[in-house]
């Protein structure tokens, strides 16, 4: 079978999100036994505020921080780095890459990228940005 997208209920259960998603567990008999995975769907908003987020530190950052990181892509990263979501390889010759975990839809759930925001939020105004507050930054956007 296929993944499908349920949603909760007031009532604390769960239906199909879409019409294909119905069809799908029409299948399903009544006594069958489901196996499921839950992760809470990605919020679009959500993300687009998150790169938001990095285009407002892009141009409010230091000229010194502009010279180490010349576009919104490298900010990108090193702000994932920093706040510690990041995989390693070890090369065939030894050398080990630090690399930035993926934030793709697929690779990360709500729960997960709602902390890595809050925690670039934090590398944010430690390292980049001066004299303002969370707030103002939020704001701002």
């Amino acid at each position: 079978m296929r993944k499908i997208e349920l949603v909760k209920t007031s009532s604390g259960s769960f239906i199909p999100a879409h019409n294909s998603d119905h069809e799908l567990c029409k299948k399903v008999k009544a006594g069958d036994s489901i196996e499921a995975k839950l992760t809470l769907s990605r919020s679009v908003g959500h993300h687009k505020k998150f790169f938001a987020l990095v285009r407002y530190t892009f141009h409010h950052m230091s000229e010194d921080m502009m010279a180490k990181f010349p576009s919104e892509e490298a900010l990108r990263l090193e702000l994932t780095l920093q706040a510690g979501y990041w995989s390693h390889h070890t090369t065939i010759a030894g050398k080990e890459i630090i690399y930035p975990q993926s934030i793709r839809f697929d690779k990360m759930d709500q729960i997960e990228f709602e902390k890595l925001y809050s925690t670039i939020m934090d590398v944010i105004l430690k390292w980049f940005v001066s004299g303002v507050d969370q707030d103002e930054i939020i704001n701002f956007m």
